[in-house]
């Protein structure tokens, strides 16, 4: 996979089986399970019903939590969860970030006060559930309880470091899961535009991957005895491209697609192995 990633630099073209297509990029049939089985729940909801998916019948449980980001990597988890057959629960809450800080609701204007009823709902169904994983990932974005001020990075390194410190049970061992690259135009709008010139399309990674985040995201995991996952890697080398191998990367500028989402299952496993203790599986170089 990582190859596939180096080798992205050198397409030069939009593939003929591009997948997504241009056309579907946003489409998001994971999204739609998670819909399906109210586990999108609305923004004045604090609660979620049980929203297992990955191998129902599995042993081990590993519970993704987050705001939407949890949602874009839904497919590749709930694909790990399948091979692994382990039990896979989403927490998903949008515009609600795993992190224990207060946020503004924009909706209403005035204080998001069904997030924080979120976060100390999950924080005790977590606990009570005993899990053997729990990851942390979450959109960084959001208005803190100033309107249209968003969290400093030390805001989000202790927000972030005290959710982490308010799992507390005993079999539990907690991931901080990295932020992803942010291209400089809309991927599929882009490709759409530069069939022939995909490179046109790319960013540099040193403005696509922001080192603040990394960073801050890092330290709250180091603080906290987490393990620390970089995505980073899978999208890019020196270059984010829009497209690696036969797949469209980005839905938009800041999502990446379900179906790239789901290729990366195998990366997911290798990073996780260590609090998994999962197999490896064979990587594919396409």
């Amino acid at each position: 996979m990582l190859q596939a990633v180096t080798a992205a630099t050198s397409i030069t073209s939009v593939p003929s089986d591009l997948t997504p297509s241009v056309k579907n990029a946003e489409q998001d049939p994971y999204m739609t399970l998670l819909n399906q089985n109210g586990c999108d729940p609305a923004v004045t909801s604090s609660t979620v019903g049980k929203c297992v998916f990955g191998d129902p019948k599995g042993s081990k449980t590993i519970v993704l939590l987050g705001d939407q980001r949890a949602g874009m990597w839904f497919p590749g988890f709930d694909e790990m969860a399948k091979e692994a057959h382990w039990k896979l629960v989403v927490l998903m809450k949008t515009v609600c970030p795993a992190v224990d800080l207060s946020f503004w609701d924009w909706t209403t204007s005035s204080a998001y006060t069904a997030c924080d009823q979120w976060h100390q709902y999950v924080t005790s169904r977590i606990n009570k559930m005993d899990p053997a994983v729990v990851v942390f990932t979450s959109w960084w974005h959001g208005d803190g309880i100033v309107p249209g001020q968003p969290p400093s990075d030390s805001q989000w390194l202790f927000g972030l470091a005290e959710m982490l410190r308010s799992i507390t049970s005993p079999g539990t061992k907690k991931v901080v899961w990295g932020d992803i690259a942010y291209l400089s135009q809309v991927g599929p709008t882009c490709l759409a535009a530069n069939a022939e010139n995909v490179q046109a399309c790319s960013t540099p990674a040193s403005e696509a991957a922001l080192a603040d985040h990394e960073q801050t995201l890092q330290a709250a995991a180091q603080a906290t005895g987490a393990l620390y996952v970089p995505t980073i890697p899978w999208l890019c080398s020196a270059t984010c491209t829009a497209l690696i191998g036969k797949y469209g990367v980005y839905a938009d500028s800041s999502d990446i697609t379900s179906d790239y989402a789901a290729y990366l299952q195998g990366a997911i496993a290798e990073a996780l192995q260590p609090v998994m203790g999962v197999a490896k599986r064979p990587r594919s170089s396409h």
